[in-house]
């Protein structure tokens, strides 16, 4: 859990570098907030799917 702060352009090479980190994780869920963009979002869920979450004020979670 964490956040990005991209701003509006997308930063694929951090993405990417992203997912290498991600890969040993198994089925490890990626909680990001708004800093993270649209661009970069996107991206995530590409590869992520439904482990991708949007952080939102108020969440709770279960770690």
């Amino acid at each position: 859990m964490g956040r990005e702060h991209d701003g509006p352009a997308v930063d694929r090479e951090g993405v990417e570098a992203l997912m290498r980190a991600l890969a040993g994780q198994g089925q490890a869920m990626v909680i990001t907030g708004h800093c993270t963009g649209e661009g970069a979002m996107a991206l995530l869920r590409e590869r992520l799917g439904d482990r991708l979450v949007r952080m939102n004020t108020g969440m709770i979670t279960e770690l």
